[in-house]
């Protein structure tokens, strides 16, 4: 009984401990405010320094491989077909669109599609847009999967519009689209403010620990569903999906 007790009080102590080292909603509002006011006047340095590219793949691969400094790309109206992946060395990349209504980019992959090297792509590697280094930033732009909404019990359709695997990552007032399993929030911390998700189910999922603030999560399937489908397994792990007005 006295093993039972002890195990119990170093739960609540590990809980409490949790708490007190998270930080609240409003503080993390108040530092993206901070970076937005200091960044401004370095975008629009950054974006004519760029110059024009045919692509978003094109412009982030002009961004040196391992890079440590904010790289901020402007993209012009248009919709935008192919996927991009940003690797881990590649921090502080951001991108930001004219407009989320005017600016998209999209592919439509799904998991079951076969992939180069033979095996099929799964839920993982179907993402149109994948970031895996820190300190990505986005603003108004569109990330679509135009994979067909899949029909009712139907295997391998995941088709992920955006994936996001690794830290302290922002995106603000933009928009996600896709059928089955939309956005992929994997891992780490990130900031998700005035956007508009769009799923049939499960299109919010991961392991992440995402703060959303004044967001729209829609559903557009004609069945009932779930809408997210956070991955945490232990009341242990620091993740979760918080949503606020």
């Amino acid at each position: 009984m006295q093993a039972m007790w002890f195990k119990v009080c170093l739960l609540l102590l590990l809980f409490a401990s949790t708490i007190s080292t998270t930080p609240s909603f409003n503080s993390i509002d108040a530092r993206y405010r901070k970076w937005e006011g200091q960044e401004q006047a370095q975008a629009m340095l950054e974006a004519e320094r760029l110059g024009g590219f045919a692509s978003g793949g094109a412009a982030l691969r002009s961004v040196p491989i391992v890079n440590t400094c904010r790289v901020v790309i402007s993209i012009s109206a248009g919709t935008y077909r192919g996927k991009v992946e940003i690797p881990a060395t590649m921090a502080y990349a951001a991108v930001k669109g004219a407009d989320a209504d005017k600016t998209a980019i999209e592919w439509a992959d799904t998991a079951d599609r076969i992939g180069p090297n033979g095996p099929p792509l799964g839920t993982f590697a179907s993402a149109t847009f994948a970031v895996n280094s820190p300190f990505f930033i986005a603003k108004s732009i569109t990330f679509k999967n135009n994979a067909p909404l899949p029909a009712l019990r139907a295997l391998g359709k995941e088709a992920v519009a955006l994936r996001i695997a690794a830290d302290a990552a922002a995106f603000v007032g933009c928009r996600f689209v896709g059928s089955q399993d939309t956005l992929y929030d994997h891992v780490g911390r990130h900031y998700i403010r005035n956007c508009y998700v769009e799923g049939s189910m499960d299109f919010v999922f991961g392991n992440g620990l995402p703060f959303y603030r004044g967001c729209h999560l829609y559903s557009a399937s004609n069945r009932y569903g779930a809408v997210t489908a956070q991955k945490r397994e232990s009341l242990l792990e620091e993740t979760g999906f918080p949503l606020a007005r």
